[in-house]
């Protein structure tokens, strides 16, 4: 007679009597750090642009400049964010990134989302966030009068070579969804993806030059401000020169902080 042994029998009770336990544990709250690596799309016309800003009070001045734009449409950047975990699944969030290839910049986000519990192990999180960017593209050097140059109380050097920097600002909202996967008691591997949507622009042009033996000034002229004209093609610029859009995918890590 064949013998039958009882031990994966009692294995297989033991196990089905401790998943519960063991799925419920997984799904305990968590404070989370996060840590991603990804791209943001913008979209950039290629061509010349142009800007002027005269002046007659309280100095005399004008400055002008014309260059070629066209920086890369995809940027890639380094994102740190904390989320808060609620009671029923929901979640504050906070983010931050910085570029760390194309043109300067970052952003910041603050929203909220639901964190769906697929099973034991996997986590589906649609999030909304408020949210805010800057970037900043190097122009060239400017031409200016008279010599030396002052603008909104800032004395530039007599002869001093003057460069323009271009800082846009956006301001928008951004929806995202988060595929979360445990991989460790502490530890989580995160895939977003989201997309951009910019309701307002803030530009200006901000000149920069020495004003001192090693010191350097820095004005900014915006671009709804009086006295001043922008173009791009000859025409008048009816748009921003550089606009998120589209998908941004981020991958990376987050570290679970318990309760």
């Amino acid at each position: 007679m064949t013998r039958i042994s009882l031990y994966p029998l009692a294995a297989c009770m033991a196990l089905a009597v401790a998943l519960p336990g063991l799925a419920k544990a997984q799904y305990r709250d968590f404070h989370n750090l996060e840590l991603q690596f990804g791209f943001k799309n913008f979209k950039v016309d290629h061509g010349n642009f142009f800007f002027s800003h005269d002046t007659l009070l309280p100095d005399t001045s004008g400055v002008s400049a014309r260059h070629d734009i066209g920086s890369p449409n995809s940027i890639s950047l380094l994102s740190l964010g904390f989320e808060t975990q609620l009671p029923h699944g929901i979640f504050l969030s906070t983010k931050a990134e910085v570029n760390v290839r194309g043109p300067l910049g970052g952003g910041f986000q603050i929203g909220a989302g639901y964190r769906f519990r697929l099973n034991y192990f996997m986590r589906i999180q649609p999030e909304i966030l408020l949210s805010w960017g800057i970037l900043y593209d190097t122009l060239g050097a400017v031409s200016y009068f008279p010599s030396p140059l002052t603008l909104s109380g800032i004395r530039f050097w007599e002869g001093a070579e003057i460069t323009a920097i271009y800082r846009g600002q956006q301001y928008g909202f951004q929806p995202r969804m988060t595929f979360v996967a445990d991989f460790a008691p502490k530890w989580e591997f995160r895939f977003t993806m989201m997309w951009q949507v910019a309701l307002a622009y803030n530009q200006a042009v901000v000149l920069s030059g020495p004003i001192g033996p090693v010191q350097t000034g820095r004005v900014a002229i915006p671009f709804r401000q009086p006295y001043m004209l922008t173009a791009f093609e000859g025409a008048a610029l009816d748009k921003a020169l550089y606009r998120p859009s589209g998908l941004s995918a981020r991958v990376g890590i987050a570290f679970k902080v318990v309760k």
